[in-house]
């Protein structure tokens, strides 16, 4: 517990990091006081508070009326005087600057448009602010603008308009500070997010390989798929570090890879936790809540910005209680005792406290930092560790079984002259453990059959043999088919029991014409029959298909037989040195590839010339 306490100091002190200090000057009116506050020696300040707001305002200069006070951060549809759609102009006076001091600000992602004077002076444009649909440009792109105070005393205008959002206005804090202050700031931000984005995509990367090369840990690839969309959308947010590659990238394209990402990684996430743990995340839940998410997914798809950016609520309040369900069924895995469930349970915590942080935060119920980023990092490092803790432990167990039997072989030599029926004893029993080590690393422990490691070494033999002989060597490729589809259905225990029917009756064929069967893995089989005619080795191909067929194991989803059967690739050859016996392999792959594209249920024969 006590890195549970580390994890929620750790999230307070991010979220301080974010605010002002309690003594910071307040906007009040439209006027920041700064002359007690030393904005190089105190720090950088946030500028919230009231701020000025003329509505349909487009120009300093056409000021006529007295000002609405509206607080920001916020969004001026806060208030029911003003719709979202629109355009206005907000007014902040400071005082208190240092004549001739390089000041900046840093301007976040304001929606969706807009131009800031200093001193009414244009310092930035950013998209094209309007007064209508047609004449607005939207950009989300956060910016930095510098001045020179002329004197102590500036007056910052905003004009912003919005006709492509949900919501209008001035709905994130602007920073002032000095130069080198707001310089600092967006580095520091940039570096961290361009970090976070390759962080993410080597973590998704690694696992999407480590699938790859073991199939069966298809956690590892739905993690890295999810971490990949997570990179994706770090990419659109924040910082937006897409503009610093694709500076052209249209708005829409933008809010609409934020929202999809947002959408896609909730289910993708919920799917990992039920392949952690199956027991404790229920897969209806999973389903549902992916069918809720391609129904949101449709609705970014299809709509324009303002219609698919109201539904960001409702999707928030549908995350939040999917992360309270992630976090009850991992803290019944905990209670179940579970492989790494504290770990995960307590990077959970602080994942889920980080996502409920931005929530809070985007809604403006709290004045806050984006931490989910963070969070996500935190919890790929759990993984990481989780996974280096299962090597760590099957390298230990490795050196406890060499240093036992080192052990073991040492007092046996102690004890060689004393007690010499004792040690033939002993090395007959290590001879047997050994010997029934070496049959484990040459079988398949499912089907009980020889293995890809037994197979080639025996048809390296038969090749070589060949060479001398002159006998036909034939190579014959079993694929079951529609097999996933048959696991779907039936479950994978059925699956294996079907799996070892299959390859006990193929071995018995193959093995009757004095040849050899192996699994090579998943619902492939190879065998290898040596001395027969190219006539008896197609016969022997077809008998295997119609014995697998007469099995009569039901399989009511394949396409081909409401039974499980098999498609069958052969390839035979008279060994020559200018071939690869390999290349023998390869052909009657191509040949059931031929079988698996023809139909299925069929055998296809490939001769690599006459012989």
């Amino acid at each position: 517990m006590r890195v549970l306490k580390y994890i929620t100091f750790f999230i307070l002190l991010l979220v301080m990091q974010g605010c002002n200090s309690v003594d910071a000057p307040e906007i009040t009116n439209g006027k920041l006081a700064l002359h007690s506050w030393d904005i190089e020696q105190d720090g950088k300040l946030l500028l919230n508070g009231e701020w000025e707001f003329y509505w349909n305002v487009t120009d300093p200069s056409h000021i006529s009326e007295s000002p609405e006070l509206l607080k920001v951060p916020a969004t001026w549809n806060t208030s029911d005087s003003f719709h979202p759609m629109g355009y206005g102009l907000y007014h902040l006076s400071i005082t208190g600057l240092e004549k001739g001091q390089r000041y900046g600000l840093k301007i976040p992602s304001l929606s969706t448009a807009y131009k800031l004077w200093v001193n009414n002076k244009v310092f930035l444009v950013n998209g094209q602010p309007g007064i209508s649909k047609k004449l607005e440009k939207p950009s989300s792109k956060p910016q930095e603008v510098f001045f020179e105070a002329s004197r102590s005393t500036v007056d910052i205008h905003v004009l912003i308009s919005n006709f492509h959002y949900r919501e209008g206005g001035m709905w994130e804090s602007l920073t002032l500070g000095t130069e080198s202050q707001i310089l600092t700031t967006s580095n520091r931000k940039l570096i961290f997010e361009s970090f976070l984005f390759g962080s993410l995509i080597l973590a998704g990367l690694y696992h999407i390989v480590l699938f790859i090369n073991r199939k069966k840990e298809r956690k590892a690839l739905l993690f890295g798929i999810t971490c990949l969309f997570i990179s994706a959308r770090i990419m659109v947010i924040g910082e937006h570090l897409i503009l610093e590659f694709l500076p052209h990238l249209p708005w829409a394209m933008i809010i609409r890879i934020e929202y999809l990402t947002f959408y896609i990684v909730l289910p993708l996430f919920t799917w990992f936790f039920h392949l952690l743990y199956p027991e404790e995340v229920h897969p209806r839940f999973c389903k549902v809540l992916t069918s809720i998410g391609a129904v949101f997914v449709l609705v970014v798809l299809f709509t324009s910005p303002y219609i698919f950016t109201h539904t960001t609520l409702a999707y928030q309040i549908i995350t939040i209680i999917t992360l309270l369900y992630l976090l009850f069924a991992v803290f019944k895995a905990v209670r179940n005792k579970r492989d790494s469930s504290i770990i995960v349970f307590i990077c959970s915590i602080f994942f889920a406290a980080t996502v409920i942080n931005d929530v809070l935060m985007v809604n403006q119920m709290i004045q806050s930092v984006n931490l989910s980023g963070m969070g996500l990092f935190v919890f790929i490092f759990s993984q990481s560790y989780i996974i280096a803790k299962s090597f760590s432990k099957a390298f230990y167990n490795a050196e406890k079984y060499s240093n036992e039997l080192t052990k073991l072989n040492a007092q046996l030599e102690e004890k060689i002259d004393q007690r010499t029926k004792s040690l033939q004893e002993s090395k007959a029993e290590l001879q047997r453990m050994n010997e029934t080590l070496k049959e484990m690393s040459y079988q398949d422990q499912l089907t009980k059959l020889p293995n890809r490691r037994f197979f080639d070494e025996i048809f390296l033999e038969e090749w070589n043999r060949s060479l001398e002989t002159n006998r036909l060597v034939a190579i014959y490729y079993f694929d079951i088919d529609h097999f996933k589809a048959y696991n779907d259905t039936y479950g994978h225990q059925q699956g294996d029991d079907t799996l070892e029917q299959v390859g006990k009756q193929l071995g018995k064929t193959i093995q009757g014409y004095g040849g050899t069967l192996a699994r090579m893995g998943g619902e492939e089989f190879i065998g290898l029959t040596t001395n027969n005619s190219k006539k008896e080795i197609a016969e022997i191909a077809e008998e295997t298909r119609i014995q697998v067929m007469n099995l009569g194991i039901e399989h009511v989803t394949s396409k081909t037989k409401p039974v499980v059967t098999v498609s069958v690739g052969v390839a035979s050859s008279l060994a020559t040195r200018s071939h690869n016996h390999r290349d023998l392999i390869k052909k009657a792959d191509e040949a059931l590839y031929y079988s698996k594209n023809d139909g299925k249920n069929k055998v296809s024969i490939y001769t690599m010339h006459d012989q």
